[in-house]
C-alpha cells in the first residue's frame, strides 16, 4: 500500500496534498548571542549575532519572519521585544529589562517559517 499524501484544506475540505505540491516547512539555525550589560532598570539594549543553518548551505535571508527561542531561561527581568533578521545569516535581539544584568552570553534557536 502506497503512503497518504499530507492532508490539507482546499476550499473547505480536508483532501490529500496533489501531487507536485509542497508543504511549507520550517529552517532552523542557531547562534550565540552576548547580552549586554544593562545597567539601569527599564533599560533597553540589542543584540546581534551570525546563526549558522541546522541543514547545510541553507540561509536566512533579510526581511525573513522567524521566532527565536532560547536556549536556557532568560535571567530574571529580561525580555525579548522583537527580533529580526538584518543580513544574511545576521539575527538582531532587542531585549528590555526591569532590573540590572551583568553582560552574559546566550545561544539561541531562529526558526524561519517557509
Amino acid at each position: 500500500m502506497a503512503p497518504r499524501r499530507p492532508l490539507c484544506r482546499i476550499g473547505g475540505v480536508l483532501r490529500e496534498l496533489p501531487a507536485g505540491d509542497n508543504l511549507p516547512s520550517n529552517a532552523i539555525f542557531t547562534g550565540t548571542g552576548t547580552l549586554p550589560a544593562l545597567t539601569l532598570l527599564l533599560a533597553a539594549s540589542t543584540t546581534t549575532f551570525t546563526v549558522a543553518p541546522v541543514v547545510s548551505g541553507d540561509v536566512l535571508a533579510a526581511g525573513e519572519p522567524i521566532n527565536v527561542t532560547p536556549a536556557a531561561d532568560l535571567p530574571n527581568g529580561l525580555n525579548i521585544a522583537w527580533a529580526r533578521v538584518v543580513a544574511a545569516n545576521q539575527v538582531r535581539i532587542g531585549l528590555t529589562t526591569t532590573i540590572a544584568l551583568t553582560l552574559s552570553t546566550m545561544t539561541f534557536t531562529v526558526v524561519a517559517a517557509r
